[in-house]
């Protein structure tokens, strides 16, 4: 193992105090990549730390389960995401707000139409956004934040979303504008007839999921 000249596989000292460097070197590129992770770790941790902090102190969830009969005359603008139109159509039987914002898909747009039509009929104001990505939370949040907006513009104050309908990440985009805009968060629970491929709403249940508290 070692050489003639003493030294580990016979390498000469120059070489040894070359690769002692390199190994420097290198331990010290791995330090510093370390704690540049610990740092951003604890940057990270702390940001999500003051999200939740924030949300508790700003939404208390007060209602969270509570059923449409107590609620329903709360509200006087909805943002509905859509994939069929039978349940939004539902909802807006039970609470009559006074317009109505869509937030769907390419193909929802045939409900969206349905829906548009039922609130026009009604005199209730329609606004409607179709999305290119409907797995892409981040373009439903911020559709649905544009929505909320244009519902606010109209002097409408009680404001909720009905994240029922659409794909899991178009609910999530939903939801976190609500949540950012201080909105209430509503799901209609309802069994689905496989038969006829359609929810049956009489058995509808709508509760809130999240009400900012006053």
């Amino acid at each position: 193992m070692f050489g003639k000249n003493g030294q580990l596989f016979g390498w000469e000292p120059s070489t040894w105090a070359a690769w002692d460097q390199f190994g420097i070197f290198w331990g010290n590129v791995f330090t510093v990549i370390t704690l540049i992770g610990l740092i951003w770790a604890g940057v990270k941790h702390k940001a999500v730390a003051r999200f939740f902090r924030g949300l508790l102190r700003n939404n208390r969830f007060p209602d969270v389960g509570r059923r449409l009969d107590e609620l329903a005359s709360r509200w006087d603008g909805l943002l509905f995401t859509v994939s069929n139109a039978d349940v939004p159509l539902w909802v807006i039987d039970q609470v009559r707000p006074r317009a109505v914002a869509l937030l769907g898909t390419s193909e929802s747009h045939e409900a969206m139409e349905i829906i548009a039509h039922y609130c026009k009929k009604h005199d209730i104001q329609v606004f409607h956004h179709v999305i290119s990505d409907k797995d892409d939370p981040a373009e439903s949040r911020h559709a649905a934040a544009g929505l909320l907006a244009q519902l606010g513009k109209q002097g409408l104050q009680r404001l909720a979303t009905d994240i029922t309908g659409g794909r899991t990440p178009m609910s999530v985009g939903a939801f976190m504008a609500a949540e950012e805009a201080g909105v209430a968060s509503l799901f209609v629970g309802v069994e689905f007839d496989r038969k006829l491929r359609k929810p049956q709403v009489e058995t509808a249940v709508l509760r809130c999921i999240s009400k900012p508290a006053n």
